[in-house]
């Protein structure tokens, strides 16, 4: 037989497509003394991101980074893993530097959208695909998407949260869940679902929450204060994200007192008072129930969610979304590994 010229490149290109064809699910496995996620069609290096952005840009929107650096033919994005993020000696903890590095991504990211190379929407999506790419640490995942707060002692709010704020009132103490909504521009809004026991929800950092019409980027900050061993936590919302991100670096200069000192224009802040608590929750979905857990809830906090014991590892089967789709998740039931999973909202635990 005889081919043409164009024969040879389709040949080529189904054998291609057919090597590139993903396995259609997820594999927890072991590095050494520690657990690794890889994705479907785990990407060994480098891998192209395509249509990562509507419209090019006029800037250099590259981002050189320790960790994972991003380079732009159009509007693909070819993201290169420079070097794996490290555990600490007991195995199952990313280390500080590592934790560093996907802190300076984010915040690169979040320059690069300030400065119109894509859109919040796109940027989100960026996070997403790159953790969808590349064989991580279990953690990573989480880390690139919301932050990786355990360094960083801060947490900003995304529509993938609830709010759930816990006040003293006469008689105990009201439990008042919000919801927060993206905006068609940027930011967020934070609107209140429900309060138990029912009633009027009153108090600062209510009354800061309502001012979501107005203010855009919200942030919960954790922080010692200076003149005890308290660990006490600060709401911070400002009108736009630079703000947000210049009114966080004043705040660290003097936490005890920035909220009760004259504050920049646009900028809101409350101190979460110790009989009080503010808590972002991810939601869930175990045994078919909606169930929300605590920020960098695991496997192991869906099950006692679901009030199961570890015994039911062997008929665990967990699911994530891969490319907006949930897709099995393998694990070896005959160790506890997946029991330490980071949770991602949408992932679905059944058992």
């Amino acid at each position: 037989m005889i081919l043409s010229r164009r024969e040879p490149l389709a040949v080529f290109c189904l054998f291609v497509a057919a090597c590139r064809h993903p396995a259609a699910h997820y594999d927890l496995r072991r590095d050494g003394a520690a657990s690794i996620l890889v994705p479907p069609g785990s990407a060994s290096s480098l891998d192209v991101i395509p249509h990562a952005r509507r419209k090019r840009a006029t800037i250099s929107c590259d981002v050189d980074n320790d960790l994972i650096s991003l380079t732009w033919r159009g509007n693909n994005a070819i993201a290169k893993l420079r070097s794996r993020p490290l555990y600490e000696a007991e195995g199952q903890r990313v280390d500080v530097d590592s934790l560093h590095g996907v802190e300076a991504l984010r915040s690169a990211l979040y320059e690069l959208e300030a400065k119109g190379c894509f859109t919040p929407a796109e940027r989100v999506h960026l996070q997403i695909q790159i953790a969808e790419t590349f064989a991580l640490p279990p953690p990573f995942a989480y880390y690139l998407r919301f932050g990786p707060y355990l360094t960083s002692g801060s947490v900003d709010f995304t529509p993938d949260f609830r709010l759930k704020v816990i006040s003293p009132i006469a008689n105990g103490y009201a439990t008042a869940i919000y919801k927060i909504n993206p905006r068609p521009d940027t930011g967020v809004q934070v609107l209140l679902q429900s309060v138990t026991p029912e009633g009027p929800e009153t108090g600062p950092i209510h009354d800061l929450l309502a001012k979501s019409t107005q203010l855009r980027d919200f942030r919960i900050l954790l922080w010692t204060s200076r003149s005890s061993a308290d660990h006490l936590a600060t709401l911070l919302a400002a009108e736009t994200r630079s703000s947000l991100d210049e009114a966080t670096r004043r705040f660290g200069q003097n936490p005890d007192n920035f909220c009760s000192s004259p504050l920049p224009p646009g900028v809101a802040c409350v101190v979460v008072t110790k009989d009080s608590a503010v808590n972002v929750e991810i939601r869930v979905l175990v045994n078919g129930r909606d169930e929300y857990l605590a920020l960098g809830g695991s496997v192991r906090d869906a099950l006692r969610a679901g009030k199961a014991k570890e015994s039911v590892i062997p008929n665990l089967k967990v699911s994530r979304l891969y490319r907006g789709k949930p897709i099995s998740l393998w694990f070896d039931p005959g160790k506890k590994d997946i029991l330490d999973l980071v949770l991602l909202p949408g992932d679905q635990v059944t058992w």
